[in-house]
């Protein structure tokens, strides 16, 4: 019985500490981390390029303005000036490209 209890407490332990839920703007940010990209081979940012779309298109269904959260994902990858704006017209491009290419998923 005192195992049992162990292991219980040790598994609230484990979920209370827990990271907190991330918003849009984290989970897109880790996406187009220029770190990361840079780790890449040739077209392997594809596959990330396809899920912060949906990530922006999932977060305009919760109410979210998806300029806004790409805005604010580019800002969470420290990127600035040029690179910060081009980067931040690719992606809500490649969002209209989705919505108009009649693709759900």
């Amino acid at each position: 019985m005192t195992l049992r209890l162990l292991l219980v407490s040790c598994l609230l332990a484990a979920f209370a500490q827990a990271a907190p839920p991330q918003t849009p703007s984290q989970r897109i940010a880790a996406l187009i981390d220029p770190v990361k990209l840079a780790t890449l081979a040739v077209r392997g940012a594809n596959p990330r390029v396809q899920k912060y779309v949906a990530q922006l298109e999932e977060a305009r269904l919760a109410g979210f303005d998806p300029a806004q959260v790409a805005a604010q994902a580019v800002a969470l990858t420290g990127m600035t000036g040029a690179a910060a704006q081009l980067t931040l017209a690719a992606m809500l491009r490649n969002l209209t490209i989705k919505k108009g290419s009649g693709v759900d998923s």
